[in-house]
């Protein structure tokens, strides 16, 4: 639902009642185009593939109405002196600008209050992936358990971004998002005497993964599902697919070390990769998937199974371990 509440002159009053049959929406005029709330965020969008950083590292993709906007006074997340604006959609231009959306209903122009009074702003993307009912609540949000083309891997991407006391300007406000869940990265490769057209036509998922988590858009905190947490495997390649680099979004969370982890399908057989993590000492090591981090896996596919190497990295560091399979037939 949006929501626009302006604080009317008593002449506007007048003009209202005389006009019963309109929504104050359809005869408010805004107060000044100086006023008005300008956008941008510094996730701009090329193409590319998955795996790659131009599409999955901190960007996002041009779309109409893709992005969701809350605005309310400072220090207030609730519509307050008959202010605020709630569930505003944007256009994201693949440029870095927003652009308010005007495709599926009307919407005003946002614009900084009257009296003077700063503003906190939040954005997020995709809007599609959560409906925020209430925004002080946390929201139930889950990733698709078919992530094996672009569109499914960008509709699971969630990002999101606040700015708190900001005072009127006449320039567009950068709001700096970033991405809320984690991103796994398989790199499938063949050893040689086995062809890569055989794997090219492979299936491959992750294993008994969580999809859901609850996210609190006025706090930005993220917690654990009210409900047992729904675990499914996720696909990242379905046998039409020939790519060999893959990717998937998933929520926060801890696979333990010796669970079955990757599934891979080829040439009639399934192999399963049980992850085998180890920490400085070479101990055993769990999985621990967080918010804003890259899990590269450099799968090699063998005549008698799979091996991996795993990467993991904070977008510009991270440490490589190397893996093990335990094969399953």
């Amino acid at each position: 639902m949006k929501t626009i509440k302006f604080l009317l002159l008593s002449i506007a009053a007048v003009t209202l009642a005389a006009c019963s049959n309109e929504s104050v929406s359809d005869i408010v005029t805004p107060q000044t185009s100086n006023d008005e709330i300008l956008l941008k965020s510094d996730i701009i969008a090329t193409t590319g593939t998955r795996a790659s950083s131009s599409l999955t590292g901190s960007q996002i993709p041009a779309g109409i109405e893709n992005v969701g906007v809350y605005i309310y006074k400072t220090g207030t997340t609730d519509i307050t002196d008959n202010y605020g604006y709630e569930g505003y959609l944007y256009d994201a231009d693949g440029q870095g600008g927003l652009v308010l959306g005007t495709s599926s209903h009307r919407q005003y122009k946002p614009y900084y209050p009257s009296d003077g009074a700063k503003v906190d702003m939040y954005v997020y993307a995709p809007v599609n992936l959560v409906t925020i009912n209430g925004f002080n609540d946390s929201q139930e949000i889950m990733v698709r358990y078919n992530q094996s083309t672009n569109a499914d891997f960008i509709n699971c991407d969630l990002v999101y971004g606040k700015i708190v006391n900001q005072a009127k300007v006449k320039t567009a406000v950068n709001v700096p998002m970033s991405h809320q869940f984690a991103k796994v990265v398989v790199n499938l490769y063949a050893e040689q005497g086995i062809s890569e057209d055989v794997i090219k036509k492979a299936e491959v998922k992750l294993m008994n993964m969580q999809l859901n988590k609850r996210f609190n858009f006025s706090t930005g905190v993220m917690s654990e599902p009210r409900n047992e947490p729904l675990k499914y495997d996720i696909t990242m390649k379905s046998i039409t697919d020939a790519t060999l680099n893959l990717a998937a979004v998933v929520v926060p969370q801890t696979v333990e070390n010796g669970s079955e982890f990757i599934n891979i399908t080829y040439g009639g057989a399934t192999y399963v990769y049980n992850y085998d993590g180890k920490d400085a000492e070479e101990q055993p090591k769990d999985l621990v998937f967080e918010s804003g981090k890259v899990y590269t896996f450099d799968v090699t596919v063998r005549t008698v199974g799979v091996t991996a190497t795993t990467t993991v990295t904070d977008w510009t560091d991270g440490e490589n371990k190397n893996g093990g399979a335990i094969i399953k037939i």
